[in-house]
């Protein structure tokens, strides 16, 4: 087999196109953390509900809305559920992480306060002392001046890539009447869109290995040829 120099360059940069086409791609995925009945689960045995806020709570977070078992925000609001002191619920968020995190951030308010666990890992204690009545202004609470951040830094070391995870919340009543958490934040990965989350270098098929063979024939005779 003979390549003229028109075929000789022709056949470079199909290898050359080849070779790209096996180059692993990969692309970045959002996880979004939002308080919100679809996307939070807790262990008291009622759904998860979207409620009123209290007057004294801060807006709910972008993307988010205040949550409860119960109408527990807003004394005037219809339905309205006084939970007594000393009530406990966890709420949860399940998700995959389909590769290694790149960054990640959270934000968290609750009445009164909360705690905060990554899958199992407690990352912040609640503040239940005499500082935090009634969904005072010490994190994690219900003001603005309460919201509690967390950045990659605190988060990371306690995900999982290539499996799922769970953030969950401890909310409890200290001394007030209404009761709820709000939450936000995401999870920014890097990964691949065929493997759900494994880098792998991609394999030719039978007839594209043919046809590389073909071709590296081919310029090895044309290279002879010139000698």
């Amino acid at each position: 087999m003979e390549f003229t120099k028109g075929e000789f360059l022709k056949t470079v940069s199909y290898l050359a196109l080849l070779a790209l086409t096996l180059v692993p791609s990969s692309q970045a995925t959002t996880i979004l953390l939002s308080s919100l009945a679809a996307t939070t689960t807790n262990d008291s045995g009622n759904a998860t509900v979207n409620i009123t806020r209290h007057p004294a709570w801060a807006d709910p977070m972008a993307g988010s809305s205040w949550i409860s078992t119960a109408s527990t925000g807003d004394p005037s609001a219809p339905g309205y559920v006084n939970f007594h002191c000393g009530t406990s619920i966890l709420f949860g968020q399940t998700f995959l992480l389909s590769g290694p995190v790149v960054d990640a951030s959270l934000s968290v308010m609750a009445d009164d306060t909360a705690a905060v666990f990554v899958n199992g890992t407690k990352i912040f204690t609640a503040a239940i002392g005499p500082g935090n009545i009634s969904c005072a202004a010490v994190a994690v609470g219900c003001p603005a001046s309460a919201v509690q951040i967390f950045g990659t830094d605190d988060l990371k070391p306690y995900l999982h890539p290539g499996a799922m995870n769970t953030i969950q919340f401890q909310v409890m009543q200290v001394a007030g009447s209404s009761f709820g958490l709000d939450y936000s934040g995401q999870i920014n990965t890097v990964d691949s869109p065929l493997t759900g989350g494994a880098i792998v270098t991609a394999t030719p098929e039978p007839g594209t290995l043919a046809m590389m063979a073909t071709a590296l024939v081919g310029l090895g005779l044309w290279r002879r040829k010139r000698v």
